[in-house]
């Protein structure tokens, strides 16, 4: 699992450009020979089923990460740009990016480093090929590691994979689909349709929580397990995760406003539940996970599919 983690965090996938992870994905849940089917819809989500004879239980996930998109080109050279998912253009500032094609480029301001810049600010400067409007990028951040932490890009995206990844050979009576979203970060997209054409019975959807105190939301910390979320903005949890957290080694996790601004839907009709696995510097490009963490959500998981 945590070569899956590595691998999944050196790969290049702003939303709406996941295709690298996808394929990453399939073909190594393929290799795996666990008798589970993969198709790939015409949104680049990833749906491997497990065909069973009870109930449909979704187990989902997303592939997609932060990025930029470049929005038009002066006459002066400046490439120009905007922000892809949360955040925005400023928090690229100083960082080296990578685009598509492999060119690095770096982005500067037109202010001095003492003046407070806005987007329109902002401009990339390219080391390699020429860009074009239309290039997406990703921050360049190195990978490392210690002991049982990681610390990288794209830590959330790669996490929460390698969790459901870890679902393929588990043998159910239910009815298994684990599906590998797309553009998450833009308004969960993918999930919505993927979830609308399944029409599962129950619905889990795995994603990250910020590892960080915050002033009106429960604290979590980085290795102390898998997170049940009870409340998060719209979102209140079922009686399935209520009891979940009350009786599982697990961070229980409430917040008044959801840390992903997209708007929560009501998924269709369709009851879920929402499980995170803890970040730290959740929503920063440079992350930090504990792999404990991971392998105990990808357990917890196990017991939800066994039981349901």
């Amino acid at each position: 699992m945590k070569k899956y983690i590595m691998e999944l965090s050196k790969l290049f996938a702003p939303s709406g450009n996941e295709g690298r992870v996808v394929e990453y994905i399939k073909s190594a849940m393929s290799s795996m020979d666990c008798g589970a089917e993969c198709t790939v819809d015409p949104l680049n989500n990833l749906i491997v089923h497990k065909r069973g004879g009870g109930r449909r239980l979704v187990v989902a996930c997303y592939t997609d990460e932060r990025g930029l998109f470049v929005s038009h080109i002066e006459e002066n050279g400046h490439v120009r740009f905007c922000a892809v998912g949360k955040g925005a253009p400023e928090d690229f500032l100083n960082r080296t990016v990578v685009l598509e094609n492999g060119t690095t480029a770096y982005v500067c301001s037109d202010k001095s480093l003492k003046e407070e810049c806005k987007a329109s600010d902002l401009y990339l400067v390219s080391a390699g090929k020429p860009v074009k409007i239309g290039d997406v990028g990703v921050a360049g951040i190195p990978y490392s590691e210690s002991d049982n932490c990681i610390i990288g890009k794209a830590l959330d995206r790669s996490a929460v994979c390698a969790a459901v990844m870890g679902l393929a050979e588990l043998e159910a009576d239910c009815d298994l689909y684990m599906v590998f979203s797309s553009m998450y970060q833009l308004g969960k997209k993918g999930l919505l349709v993927a979830l609308d054409r399944i029409r599962p019975d129950y619905a889990v959807i795995l994603d990250t929580v910020a590892a960080e105190q915050g002033e009106k939301s429960t604290f979590v910390k980085v290795g102390g397990g898998p997170v049940v979320k009870l409340k998060e903005g719209p979102y209140v949890a079922d009686r399935l995760m209520t009891e979940l957290a009350h009786s599982e080694i697990v961070q229980p996790y409430a917040a008044g406003e959801a840390q992903i601004p997209a708007k929560q839907a009501m998924h269709f009709g369709i009851l879920s539940g929402n499980l995170a696995i803890p970040v730290e510097y959740h929503g920063y490009f440079t992350q930090r996970i504990d792999c404990d963490d991971v392998y105990n959500t990808c357990n917890l998981l196990k017991k939800i599919v066994k039981n349901f």
